[in-house]
């Protein structure tokens, strides 16, 4: 049936079998799906193919649990609705104006159904007007080649040479650059993070639609681009970095991160090229976030050098809609970004590192990370930071001591005749006493170290 269209609109198209090694890989779980899936729509006379992303990841021998089908003939609320219903699974209309509608079944699998359809959009705005439209309208309005191929049973139709790209690891706009990403600005973070996932290259036209594009991230929401550099730098930190500066993107995000533009062409700064080193360097530790870095040596590059830079650096961090939880998180790894290495040219003791872990303790790694990157960027092997460093680690598994609570409360601070605003600062008193191991953690010996020093230390 699609082929017939194709060849009345004197469309070039090629056919591939997938072979059933490629059929062997995907989830057993979401192949039954699959499979009843077909069955139900057989049964209501309906045609669907599998379009998108999963044949992409099919074919890269990576299948994933999301599921895209389009539905080409037959009635696309009944056929939901029915598979919800026989299938013991929850059924969301994401948007009606869409035409489309999510199955969630259990084991983390979602399935979504399209009708083919055709979208324009206003200026500016990412949510498209609808309208029903053919099987080639729907491939055609996808934003890149390898993601435009669709499946029936064991054969998938490629209309762009997608296969092609794909084998040579190209992403290529399915249009024109500059309309596929006019309707979509975030379109040009999905080709960064293609391109980085995949270690794949971005094609030269479409690189030329992303620099020419750039600017108009800045309409784009914040936090739709800050998910974006999250699921790129979770898996490239360096690559993401990159990309974001070849295509001049940094300086529309971070214009405080300014380069200079000689006759169109953007010169590195020195600026760049350290963020780009000591992410290098970032990416070499294991087990941490690589985000909360990125976010922490872009924003500390921009703002180190002004007057109160923590508090530029929380506004900032506002503006792109991060949590509150997130903000601290990067405002602690830029405040203890050198602490490791002040501590080389001075003994550290316990308390002092018990101290900072209690502060620094989700990030730890991630402090460690950046203290380590900006060690070697000053190009010495200092063995008392590895020291520092071993410590640290070694203390952290002590949890009791670090987050150790005086066996004294408020309302008894207060017997004593502390005033209320005091409290915290004399449980941090104690806190450091109890971590120096000048007292025993019970009520009487707190109460006896507070009337012997700090009342009469006040």
């Amino acid at each position: 049936m699609c082929t017939k269209i194709l060849e009345e609109q004197g469309i070039n198209y090629s056919i591939y079998e997938l072979d059933s090694k490629s059929f062997s890989i995907i989830d057993p779980r979401v192949k039954k799906r699959i499979e009843q899936v077909k069955q139900i729509a057989e049964s209501l006379n309906c045609v669907v193919g599998i379009v998108g992303g999963f044949i992409r990841d099919l074919l890269l021998k990576k299948p994933s649990k999301d599921v895209d089908f389009v539905v080409i003939e037959g009635d696309l609320e009944k056929l939901t609705e029915e598979i919800a219903k026989k299938l013991k699974a929850k059924k969301a209309i994401i948007h009606n104006q869409t035409l489309t509608t999510q199955i969630r079944f259990g084991e983390g699998i979602v399935f979504e159904f399209n009708a083919p359809r055709v979208e324009s959009y206003e200026p500016l705005s990412r949510v498209p007007k609808v309208r029903r439209g053919t099987i080639i309208d729907d491939l055609t309005r996808r934003d890149f080649t390898i993601n435009s191929f669709i499946l029936f049973e064991n054969k998938y139709l490629d209309i762009f040479n997608s296969k092609k790209d794909l084998l040579e690891g190209i992403i290529r706009t399915t249009r024109e650059p500059s309309i596929v990403f006019s309707e979509d600005y975030l379109r040009i973070f999905r080709a960064i993070r293609f391109a980085c996932l995949l270690d794949f290259k971005i094609e030269e036209k479409t690189k030329k639609g992303i620099i020419e594009n750039a600017h108009q991230l800045s309409f784009v929401a914040k936090e739709r681009i800050i998910e974006e550099i999250r699921l790129t730098a979770k898996k490239d930190i360096v690559c993401c970095f990159k990309l974001m500066t070849e295509l001049a993107i940094i300086h529309t995000l971070f214009p405080e991160l300014k380069n200079e533009k000689i006759n169109d062409t953007y010169i590195v700064s020195l600026k760049y090229e350290k963020i780009e080193k000591e992410l290098e360097l970032v990416k070499q530790q294991k087990g941490i976030n690589y985000f909360l870095c990125f976010f922490a040596l872009v924003m500390k590059e921009q703002f180190i050098e002004k007057e109160n830079y923590l508090a530029k650096i929380k506004n900032e961090l506002k503006k792109f809609k991060f949590s509150k939880k997130e903000i601290e998180k990067i405002l602690l790894i830029i405040k203890y970004s050198n602490t490791l290495i002040h501590h080389i040219f001075y003994p550290v003791s316990k308390k002092e590192l018990g101290l900072l872990l209690r502060e620094i303790f989700e990030i730890r790694e991630e402090v460690i990370a950046i203290n380590i990157a900006e060690n070697k960027l000053l190009k010495k092997k200092n063995k008392n930071l590895e020291k520092i460093i071993g410590d640290l680690r070694e203390l952290s598994k002590d949890k009791e001591l670090i987050f150790i609570k005086p066996a004294v409360n408020g309302n008894e601070l207060m017997e004593l005749g502390i005033k209320k605003m005091e409290i915290n600062q004399c449980k941090e008193f104690l806190i450091h006493a109890l971590m120096d191991e000048q007292l025993e953690n019970t009520k009487e010996e707190c109460i006896k170290y507070v009337k012997r020093y700090y009342l009469q230390k006040r």
